[in-house]
């Protein structure tokens, strides 16, 4: 029986240690670092995370308050920026993504300023039109309880995400320049909106 007790201990002891363990925080720079090629003539980068289909644990600052998300779908999507970087840092945002309510904290409930800690698999949103690198949450959890200073927006210019029209006649991405500020809160200013385009319950 003593022995019995002995193994049925060391077996719940390194249960514990298991379930116990967390996937180490990884930066969101080196999620949204590249591989492969891209394609510079369409509006797909595709150019692959190094770390697509795997899942990881971020800690970010939430850029946009929660519920903003398009309405038809009753998505919920924020975008953040890593606690360790600064609005002009390259590849420090990233998009979180969910169809249903996140646990512990429902992304909707989030305000610009949160700091949270986001485990998921990362993922590109429609990857062969657009491949925007996400998260898709398993687990969203709020560090601090009350909001931080909202992040700033990072100015760039136009020309630093498109270049002249494709043969399509959409803008050509400049990707080599452009590229690092995907899922950026930026400002660009003294420009002229020469068209607007209607998608669903958005416009861009």
């Amino acid at each position: 029986m003593k022995f019995l007790k002995t193994i049925l201990l060391a077996f719940m002891l390194i249960s514990t240690c298991v379930l116990g363990q967390q996937l180490p925080i990884t930066p969101i720079q080196e999620i949204q670092t590249y591989a492969g090629q891209f394609q510079p003539d369409s509006c797909n980068d595709s150019p692959n995370p190094l770390y697509l289909n795997q899942s990881v644990r971020v800690r970010g600052v939430v850029i946009n308050n929660g519920g903003l998300n398009e309405t038809s779908g009753q998505t919920r999507w924020i975008w953040i920026r890593d606690v360790s970087a600064q609005p002009s840092t390259p590849f420090g945002n990233i998009s979180v993504r969910s169809t249903i309510a996140t646990t512990p904290t429902d992304i909707n409930t989030l305000v610009s300023g949160d700091t949270i800690e986001v485990t998921g698999v990362v993922t590109e949103f429609n990857p062969t039109t657009n491949g925007e690198t996400q998260i898709t949450p398993t687990s969203v959890e709020l560090v601090s309880f009350e909001p931080g200073q909202a992040p700033e927006a990072n100015p760039i210019s136009v020309g630093e995400l498109n270049g002249s029209l494709n043969n399509n006649g959409q803008p050509t991405n400049h990707l080599t320049t452009g590229e690092k500020w995907e899922g950026n809160f930026v400002s660009i200013r003294n420009v002229t909106v020469v068209n607007v385009s209607v998608s669903g319950d958005r416009c861009r």
